[in-house]
């Protein structure tokens, strides 16, 4: 299966969002690895589920990411990647997924008003 990929579209140079993107995986218990050349976000180490992968990249105004778990062929032993959908390894895709909806929502917090800061009504005067 393949990666879930996305394409998120961002008002201004997407590195601008860098930093806090990297909080916010950082406090979601994320660390930055190598794999295969390239920097990654994992979190766990296979023992009891498989590893989780976000990739994230900056280029113009568009952030892409890439979410997988590793495949594994015995207990702790992974060979392969798998995407979120399909019904094998239906637990951790679910865990990923919940994770990947997270930080896209995050993504999109992060340029979007708050809901508190509507404009008030004006009052008439008189």
């Amino acid at each position: 299966m393949s990666r879930y990929q996305n394409a998120i579209q961002t008002p201004e140079l997407a590195e601008t969002y860098a930093p806090a993107i990297n909080q916010f995986m950082i406090n979601e218990g994320f660390t930055l690895v190598d794999y295969k050349s390239a920097q990654v976000w994992k979190k766990g180490v296979g023992l009891a589920t498989a590893p989780q992968f976000l990739s994230i990249q900056y280029v113009g105004n568009t952030i892409y990411l890439d979410a997988f778990i590793r495949y594994p062929i015995l207990p702790g032993v992974y060979v392969g990647e798998m995407g979120l959908t399909g019904f094998i390894g239906a637990l951790p895709k679910g865990l990923l997924k919940n994770r990947v909806q997270a930080v896209e929502a995050y993504i999109f917090s992060l340029w979007q008003q708050p809901m508190n800061a509507a404009p008030q009504p004006q009052q008439p005067q008189g």
